[in-house]
């Protein structure tokens, strides 16, 4: 959605690790800070919408940034089928180069 330089960055996951909790958590460490959705990762696996906020649906899994302090957030609330891991790590490693 959006270019942005992070070169140096630091990169957090938020994606459940067969709970909420990381998820959680990282929502609640970018909340703190200014950011702004740049990208989100797709995919027919995934379900359109996968939680509501401010009555208006998500996508499943966002990337969220700050370029001023160099920061990306991975966030999602889905616990992935094992058999598209490998996929959904290729293209957030992809993102991040």
């Amino acid at each position: 959605m959006k270019k942005v330089n992070l070169r140096g960055g630091t990169l957090i996951d938020g994606f459940p690790s067969g709970a909420l909790a990381n998820s959680i958590a990282s929502t609640c460490f970018m909340n703190s800070v200014l950011n702004e959705l740049v990208s989100i990762i797709d995919s027919p696996s995934f379900p359109p919408v996968s939680m509501v906020s401010n009555g208006i649906g998500n996508f499943p899994t966002r990337i969220y940034t700050n370029e001023n302090l160099r920061v990306a957030f991975l966030i999602s609330e889905l616990n992935f089928d094992p058999s598209i891991y490998y996929y959904v790590s290729r293209t957030i490693l992809r993102w991040a180069r």
